[in-house]
């Protein structure tokens, strides 16, 4: 009897994994925005160092050299490539987690919920968004080397 009430109803449980999954969902995300944010401007801020402290004045001595940068640059956007990449990877996981708690534990009724027969709907398709995720660090890079050489 006493394990009965430690143990919660098989609705709550689903519930509870699913705020869970909806939780790290959102915190994957939020890391691979940061991520794309960070690797932007660390690449932005390699560009201005190579022009120096005072890029106007001519004869200004560069804080760091066109290949330093370079180099620097293209080891920015290959971390910020790894870190989408494993987050993608991960957010597989909680999308095939959603899709198998809500198929499994919640009411037929509650299907009805997203229009479409099949339970895969349910989630967006982040197709132009994972591309704006890494080609926005690609056309800085870009745009870096164009700056740097």
């Amino acid at each position: 009897m006493a394990q009965d009430q430690e143990m919660i109803r098989m609705d709550r449980a689903a519930e509870l994994l699913f705020t869970d999954s909806s939780k790290n969902f959102s915190d994957l995300k939020s890391r691979e925005w940061n991520a794309t944010y960070l690797s932007v401007l660390a690449i932005m801020g390699l560009a201005v160092l190579v022009h120096g402290s005072t890029p106007a004045v001519s004869g200004s001595t560069p804080a760091i050299s066109q290949w330093a940068a370079t180099v620097l640059m293209f080891l920015i956007f290959f971390c910020h490539w790894i870190t989408t990449w494993r987050c993608e990877k991960n957010l597989d996981v909680f999308r095939t987690r959603v899709k198998d708690l809500i198929r499994c534990h919640f009411p037929k009724e509650s299907h009805d919920f997203f229009k479409k027969k099949d339970f895969g709907d349910a989630l967006v398709d982040e197709g132009s968004i994972s591309i704006i995720l890494y080609g926005s660090t690609l056309i800085t890079l870009v745009c870096g080397l164009v700056v740097v050489w």
